[in-house]
C-alpha cells in the first residue's frame, strides 16, 4: 500500500492539521510508515509530531516516522506501506497546488456553517487546475453530529446540489486537541462513538 492524501482549504482553523496528526498517527500504530509532509510555513504539523516522538512510550514508532518540513527534502522509502499526509497553508498558493499535485485523495476540511460550503468552489476550481477531478476531492465535515443531530437542512441540501462527495463526518472533541499537545495518543480517553469516524476515514484512505 502507497497512498498519498492533502489536506486542504484556504479558511484556517477548520481542523486541517488536527487531521493530518491522526492520520498519520493511524499509520503509525498499524506499522505504515508516515511521511509527513508540513507546506505551512508555521510547520504546526512537524511540531505536534515532535511532541509524540518526545514521548518515551512512543518510541517504537519513530522508526516509521518520516517528517517533512517545507524546505526539506525528504527520501521516500521504496518498500513497504506508506502514507503520505500533506498538510497545506490556509491560502490558495503555489504551496497549495504543489500539495494537491502530489496527492492520489484530497481532503476538505470544513466548519458546519454555511459559510465554509459557499466558499468552496474556489478551492475545487484550483484542484481542478491540477488535474483533480471531482472523484479525488472529498470533504470532510468536522461537528455536524452532535449527540446524534443530523447535519443542518440548508447545510446539506448545499453540499448535495454541488455534488460534493462526503468522505467523513467527524466529532469535535477538545480532548483531541489536548492530546497532540501533550503527546499522547490522539484517542486517548475517548469513547469508542467518537473514535470510530476517525478510524473508518483512514480505513477507507488507505483500503
Amino acid at each position: 500500500m502507497r497512498k498519498s492524501v492533502a489536506i486542504v482549504n484556504r479558511k484556517g482553523g477548520v481542523g486541517k492539521t488536527t487531521l493530518a496528526v491522526i492520520l498519520a498517527e493511524q499509520a503509525l500504530l498499524k506499522g505504515v510508515t508516515a511521511v509527513c509532509v508540513d507546506l505551512d510555513p508555521q510547520e504546526n504539523f512537524i511540531d505536534s509530531l515532535s511532541f509524540f516522538a518526545g514521548r518515551k512510550e512512543n518510541e517504537r514508532y519513530l522508526d516509521k516516522l518520516i517528517p517533512c518540513g517545507i524546505h526539506d527534502k525528504v527520501e521516500i522509502p521504496d518498500d513497504g506501506d506508506i502514507l503520505i499526509v500533506i498538510d497545506c497553508p490556509p491560502a490558495l498558493e503555489d504551496a497549495t497546488m504543489k500539495g494537491m499535485k502530489l496527492a492520489d485523495k484530497i481532503l476538505v476540511p470544513v466548519m458546519s456553517d454555511i459559510f465554509s460550503i459557499l466558499n468552496l468552489e474556489v478551492v475545487f476550481k484550483q484542484a481542478e487546475d491540477c488535474g483533480k477531478s471531482r472523484n479525488d476531492i472529498s470533504l470532510v465535515t468536522i461537528g455536524y453530529k452532535q449527540g446524534g443531530a443530523t447535519l443542518p437542512s440548508s447545510i446539506r441540501s448545499n453540499i448535495d446540489k454541488r455534488n460534493y462527495k462526503v468522505a467523513a463526518e467527524l466529532p469535535v472533541h477538545k480532548t483531541i486537541a489536548v492530546n497532540i499537545a501533550s503527546g499522547k495518543k490522539w484517542s486517548n480517553g475517548i469513547d469508542m462513538k467518537f473514535r470510530r469516524p476517525f478510524f473508518e476515514l483512514y480505513n477507507d484512505l488507505t483500503a
